[in-house]
């Protein structure tokens, strides 16, 4: 007889999602992945919308990706109309990526991850036997907050940055003021890495996929801000997206899978990018590669150490634009104007968890007639269910209980940082 066993909520990742474990007495026969996210519709939201307004509608897709998603559709628009922005926009807004990359790897390796190394139920339960190192996560994470809302005038929904352009810059001394304050406090992030560092990450976390990262087309060297697809060894113009990602709509989830050209899953983030991008040379980020880097690793638990080590980067790569810029000389530029026109344009970046996609199409009005968003979770539904199953099956052979794969299970979810969005997450075991 079948029936379903309602087991406590899995906590520490955003959104609804479903973890379905299938039992046969102790023997586990199926695991299924859901994402049971209510359909938010942006993609239509957005249609017959003012090309100006579209931006600050798509940054409410996510509250801790609001920066990501915001300059990739700026991107995709400018892209459509042929805008060419200053360097010191294109800096500005390297630096406020910064910053949401920082926020976000804190937030997710200390406050959601990290409890799982340690056998603790949340990040309050790591505070009572951790203070120095959550108070360590705090100082980081806030950080990554100060430079988006000094950049863009908030730390959630940023308004600052627009199509052509910046409303408005920070003065001088708030830079200077900033950039010390990232001086102070950067070898927190090699500590921060040193913790992750020293973790247990068990040789059954194995998974089995292509990867896939945004990379320079000049140089072979580690960037956030790529310009081509990479999918293992081989190259794609971005314009060619859909052939590197194809999606397809599936009757058990609300979002779409996703599959390489060659019908397979394919995964994105921080384990991909280190995967792919091999060349660094920022002082902290090579002291960090001293202590430990397995890269390249087919353990999905070791993106949770990307993540670290991708928060050196971030920290040393917004000071290296801070001086820049403060070399530069901050001007006074208003956005670049532009005429509505008939277009079509493609906005990417990576973001803290993979690649993201933004394509629009838009009208000789400035209306979007047609819009395309894919998220690094939805490129990674079908690899995070493929990796549950073939983990799940491994863990079923060694003779672990129920309770144990369960846990295991959503450790997995849980090192992929699938932001589904904010609410409450259901694992249940079926019996039959």
């Amino acid at each position: 007889m079948k029936k379903y066993v309602e087991v406590e909520p899995v906590a520490r990742v955003e959104g609804h999602g479903e973890i379905f474990l299938e039992f046969e007495g102790n023997n586990l026969k199926n695991v299924n992945f859901s994402i049971t996210e209510g359909p938010r519709f942006f993609e239509v939201l957005v249609r017959g919308k003012y090309f100006r307004h579209v931006p600050s509608i798509v940054t409410r897709i996510c509250a801790i990706c609001t920066v990501s998603h915001k300059l990739a559709s700026i991107r995709a628009i400018e892209n459509a109309f042929d805008v060419e922005v200053s360097q010191q926009t294109e800096l500005f807004r390297e630096l406020i990526h910064m910053g949401s990359i920082l926020e976000s790897h804190y937030l997710h390796t200390y406050f959601l991850a990290l409890p799982d190394y340690l056998g603790m139920p949340n990040a309050i339960s790591l505070y009572k036997d951790h203070p120095e190192e959550v108070n360590r996560a705090l100082k980081l994470k806030g950080i990554g907050n100060d430079i988006q809302e000094l950049i863009g005038g908030r730390p959630i929904h940023p308004e600052k940055p627009v199509i052509g352009g910046f409303t408005q810059f920070p003065s001088r001394r708030q830079l200077v003021e900033l950039r010390d304050k990232l001086a102070e406090n950067v070898h927190h992030t090699v500590e921060a890495y040193r913790l992750f560092a020293s973790l247990d990450y068990p040789e059954e976390m194995e998974l089995d996929s292509p990867y896939s990262t945004l990379v320079s087309s000049e140089n072979d060297e580690f960037t956030l801000m790529g310009d081509t697809i990479a999918l293992d060894d081989k190259r794609y113009k971005l314009e060619d997206y859909r052939d590197v990602i194809k999606e397809e709509v599936i009757p058990w989830s609300t979002s779409k899978l996703s599959r390489n050209p060659e019908g397979s899953a394919v995964m994105v983030g921080s384990l991909s990018r280190l995967n792919i991008m091999k060349e660094f040379r920022y002082p902290h980020v090579l002291e960090a590669k001293d202590i430990h880097f397995p890269f390249p690793s087919n353990n999905i638990l070791h993106n949770n150490l990307g993540q670290a080590f991708e928060g050196i980067y971030a920290w040393e790569r917004a000071m290296e634009l801070i001086e820049i810029i403060l070399e530069n000389g901050i001007k006074d530029e208003r956005p670049v104007d532009i005429e509505p026109r008939e277009g079509h344009g493609i906005g990417s970046l990576e973001v803290p968890r993979g690649t993201l996609y933004h394509e629009y199409w838009i009208d000789r009005k400035g209306l979007v007639t047609n819009a395309n968003i894919i998220t690094p979770t939805a490129i990674n539904n079908l690899i995070i269910d493929e990796d549950m199953k073939n983990v799940g099956k491994v863990l079923s052979e060694r003779g672990m209980t129920k309770e144990e794969i369960r846990a295991k299970m959503e450790m997995i979810a849980r090192a992929y940082d699938p932001c589904i969005s904010c609410a409450t997450h259901m694992v249940k075991i079926r019996e039959l």
